[in-house]
């Protein structure tokens, strides 16, 4: 087989995992807005990181994250204040 055709079926072969990816983010940013929307703030949190992880560009997850640690309390302030600058600088604009 040659190199292209080589290349060509491995990309053919990883196209799958990619839409898994974007799926397993979208499933862990709901989860994350259920949790919120519960007012479960200590399940919300880690949901949007996943989130974040999977789609570091995910400027919702951020603010979801940013809200949780809000509702959460005080201590929580500093990282509520980086992850609502971080969506703004992702381009999220309040609904």
């Amino acid at each position: 087989m040659n190199k292209c055709w080589t290349v060509a079926l491995v990309a053919i072969l990883m196209l799958p995992n990619l839409a898994t990816s974007a799926d397993v983010a979208k499933d862990a940013y709901a989860k994350g807005k259920s949790c919120l929307d519960k007012k479960d703030y200590d399940a919300a949190i880690p949901a949007f990181a996943e989130a974040i992880r999977l789609d570091p560009t995910n400027a919702d997850a951020y603010c979801g994250r940013g809200l949780a640690y809000v509702k959460k309390g005080e201590p929580d302030k500093a990282k509520a204040e980086e992850d609502f600058a971080q969506a703004k600088k992702l381009g999220y604009k309040a609904k």
